[in-house]
This record gives C-alpha cells, sequence and structure tokens, in this order.
C-alpha cells in the first residue's frame, strides 16, 4: 500500500474513530448482562459492548414481542416453519430473523414498484433469487411461496457466509445492505469489523440497527436474557 493511500485511510477513519471515542460511555456504563447472554453472544458473535448496551436498553420489547412470535399468530406458524427449514438445511434456527425484519414475514411484501424491485418475505430481487435457484418470470414468481423462498433465501446467507469467510455477521449485514456496500466500506475503512461497519450505514442506504435488531429477537428467541 503507498503512501498516499494510508493518508486517504486514516483521513476516513481518524473522524469515525474521535466520534466514537466522544460517543462512548465511561468505563462504569459498561454493561454486564446475564451469564446466558455472554454464552449466546461468545458462541454466536454478537460479544460486544455496542451489543450488549442495546440490548440492555431494548430487552423488554424484544422479550415482549417472542410471546407473540412463538403463538398461535400468522406470524409465528411462519417464524416456526422458516425455524423448521433452517435447522432441516444445517442452519441456526435463529436465520428466521432475516425475514422477520426484511418483511415482517410477509409472504407478499413489495419493496417497490420498480421492475427490479425485491420482493417476498425473504425480500430478493429478481437476478439473486434466479441465483439462487427460483423461478421469476411473467408467469411465476417464487419468491411469494414460503417454502421457496426460504429455501433460496438459506442458500444465499450460507453463500454470504462462505464469501465472507465464514463470517456470519458479515453475510447478515450484506443480506440486508448489499454485498458491493459491504466489499465498498470493507475497502474504504481496512476493517471487515461487522459492528464498526454497521454504524456508517448511510441513512438512505440501511438500517444501522439491523444487527442489533438481529440478535436482539436471536436472544428473545432463545429465551436469553428474558
Amino acid at each position: 500500500m503507498s503512501f498516499a493511500s494510508i493518508i486517504q485511510r486514516a483521513c476516513f477513519i481518524l473522524p469515525v474513530f474521535i466520534f466514537s471515542l466522544l460517543h462512548t460511555p465511561s468505563l462504569a456504563a459498561v454493561v454486564i448482562p446475564e451469564s446466558d447472554v455472554v454464552e449466546y453472544c461468545v458462541k454466536s458473535g454478537c460479544d460486544s459492548q455496542v451489543f450488549y448496551r442495546y440490548y440492555n436498553d431494548n430487552s423488554e420489547r424484544f422479550c415482549k414481542e417472542r410471546s407473540y412470535l412463538v403463538g398461535e399468530s400468522r406470524q409465528a406458524k411462519v417464524m416456526q416453519s422458516v425455524m423448521h427449514i433452517a435447522v432441516i438445511k444445517g442452519m441456526q434456527p435463529t436465520a428466521a430473523v432475516i425475514p422477520l425484519l426484511e418483511s415482517s414475514l410477509n409472504p407478499s411484501a413489495v419493496a417497490s414498484s420498480h421492475a427490479n424491485a425485491a420482493k417476498g418475505m425473504w425480500q430478493m430481487k429478481p437476478d439473486t433469487a434466479r441465483d439462487m435457484g427460483l423461478r421469476v418470470d411473467a408467469s411465476v414468481d417464487e419468491r411469494l411461496d414460503i417454502n421457496l423462498s426460504t429455501t433460496a433465501g438459506l442458500k444465499y446467507l450460507s453463500w454470504l457466509e462462505r464469501k465472507f469467510d465464514g463470517d456470519h455477521n458479515l453475510a447478515v449485514l450484506a443480506y440486508h445492505t448489499g454485498i458491493g456496500n459491504v466489499e465498498r466500506m470493507i475497502s474504504k475503512y481496512g476493517t471487515d469489523n461487522a459492528w464498526f461497519l454497521s454504524r456508517l450505514l448511510g441513512k438512505n442506504n440501511a438500517d444501522k440497527d439491523y444487527l442489533l435488531k438481529y440478535y436482539s429477537y436471536s436472544l428473545a428467541l432463545m429465551k436469553k436474557g428474558c
């Protein structure tokens, strides 16, 4: 890397670093979560003070929503179906949180009227859906099928994990904001720390709290910290 490139990268990272220092709580404010939360997060990838502080402030909300998601509602039945398929595919059942965040588990969700718009419970764009084996044409759109779209969504998530050398956090972030955006941020800021990168998402780009919400719902579904 040239000296000019090093200086350029420093100019990007330094302001963010200073911002982080100015907005980081004192050591007295460090959150020490319950042991079951720490145990889960160490294994799953949410072992971060950024997450612990968020969950500490919002756990009541997510734990309350859990009762709805595991009850008898339409969403609960869809959630249980997605979790079942995930387990069959050898993936964590909490992968079902992604369609919950993307579409509120609505199989008919449409992002916009644009021809290339994301559609279905997993909010997949046409080309990505076809790459994952779905039929998307003028006659049939399998993104609207719960089981077929779930198989494709899980396949895409698994592909993203391999793309990012097994980093589940980067895979989840890329699912939401797009693989190209994540790769550009990694190149621009010189780090592949998903927690750091998620805080840099633009206002019109994606949800900065996506990873935070993903793990909050995951913990609640696993009855951790509730």
